[in-house]
């Protein structure tokens, strides 16, 4: 940011390549691959820029003027969370009316995680990369059963030892997640 007398300039209007920068970051959601298409020569540059007010307000503007607003990716949020795989049908035989059913639709455990990490990044509820949380405790409450222990087994986001400990704590039993690596975790 360009300084007059030792002062921060903040009124200015956005240059050409900050607005290219917002374009490419509101496209992508990616800084630094966004700071080298709008033209700076270094990617951690996009962390300078998007780390400025005037910014972060031009994101938002950008986003909202696009659709993206906050009620619009929480209702996203809220349908990746309670996604469910689709129903698969056999073919349709001649002189069948109705194809028939070969696996109905069941909770989706391998997207619904990450569904719900995108909700904590947005809520902040994770301590930023490179530092450690202070004294301050934050509290979440999941409510788990054995479908959610499941579908975080298989995603591999945790470990058999940790579906064991789960099913101990809600005294439900896990259902079998498949085969398991030297590393106790979900392949």
């Amino acid at each position: 940011m360009p300084k007059t007398n030792n002062k921060l300039v903040v009124n200015r209007p956005l240059k050409p390549r900050e607005k290219r920068f917002i374009k490419y970051f509101v496209e992508t959601g990616r800084v630094g691959e966004s700071a080298l298409r709008a033209g700076y020569s270094d990617p951690k540059y996009g962390t300078a820029l998007k780390s400025q007010d005037k910014i972060q307000t031009a994101i938002v503007q950008m986003m909202e003027k696009i659709g993206l607003t906050d009620e619009a990716v929480l209702k996203s949020l809220k349908a990746g969370v309670k996604a469910k795989t689709p129903v698969r049908y056999a073919k349709l035989e001649p002189g069948q009316e109705e194809p028939q059913v070969l696996v109905p639709s069941s909770p989706d455990h391998l997207n619904r995680p990450r569904y719900i990490d995108i909700y904590c990044k947005l809520r902040k509820h994770y301590a930023p990369e490179g530092t450690t949380q202070d004294n301050r405790v934050t509290m979440i409450q999941i409510n788990m059963n054995s479908d959610r222990v499941k579908g975080l087994l298989d995603a591999g986001k945790i470990s058999r030892k940790e579906a064991k400990e789960l099913e101990e704590l809600q005294h439900e039993p896990v259902r079998d997640a498949g085969v398991v690596d030297s590393d106790d975790k979900c392949t």
